[in-house]
């Protein structure tokens, strides 16, 4: 909504000063509300009350900065998170290259992925209004579910190197976690041996 689609209205305040208001209607709850003429275009589209709502102003009707508002733009920024915090940037592995791996089945046992992160919702699911994770207040008022990062991590196939090109293949945690430390050929020696005897067991 422009100013040129809002209605003037000359009120008097507490003090006996004539004001010009802006007269609109919320794009949210399509109540009427008044806006200062003279003042910062904080509520063009909103009204104040919806406008701290949806988290885009504080309790001041102050705009708030860092808002993010689109699901893609959390999805992006978990998966992210997720490169970042999880050492796979130590090496020449760029995060395009991570999103790409991270959507493959896992390496050992081809379980599609499973792990999931959104940045802007709490353990329970509830949603987070706030976050300081980045060095800086982060708000997010229309981010939901969609938002999710779902992925699967990435193992290093020899643990005494980085997460480098060559070195690395998509894996569930339930693998990561029987490889741990273990040589690539080591550990598939040993899978192997532990599928032989659960066949010869039942055989």
């Amino acid at each position: 909504m422009s100013l040129k689609e809002l209605k003037e209205i000359r009120i008097k305040d507490s003090n006996g000063t004539c004001r010009t208001m802006l007269e609109g209607k919320c794009s949210v709850c399509n109540e009427s509300f008044l806006t200062r003429k003279d003042g910062k275009k904080k509520y063009l589209d909103k009204c104040r009350s919806c406008g701290i709502k949806k988290g885009n102003f504080d309790r001041r009707g102050k705009p708030r900065e860092n808002v993010m508002t689109t699901a893609e733009e959390a999805y992006f920024v978990s998966a992210r998170m997720i490169y970042r915090n999880n050492g796979y940037s130590d090496a020449d592995l760029t995060f395009g290259e991570f999103l790409k791996l991270s959507q493959e089945n896992c390496h050992y046992c081809d379980a599609p992925p499973s792990g999931s992160y959104n940045i802007a919702l709490k353990k329970d699911g509830t949603k987070r209004m706030m976050s300081s994770t980045m060095q800086q207040r982060v708000w997010y008022p229309l981010v939901d579910q969609t938002s999710t990062f779902v992925y699967n991590g990435l193992d290093r196939m020899d643990s005494s190197k980085t997460h480098s090109k060559d070195n690395v293949v998509p894996c569930c945690k339930m693998c990561n976690m029987m490889k741990r430390h273990h040589p690539y050929e080591e550990f598939l020696s040993h899978v192997e041996k532990v599928y032989k005897w659960i066949i010869q067991k039942k055989s």
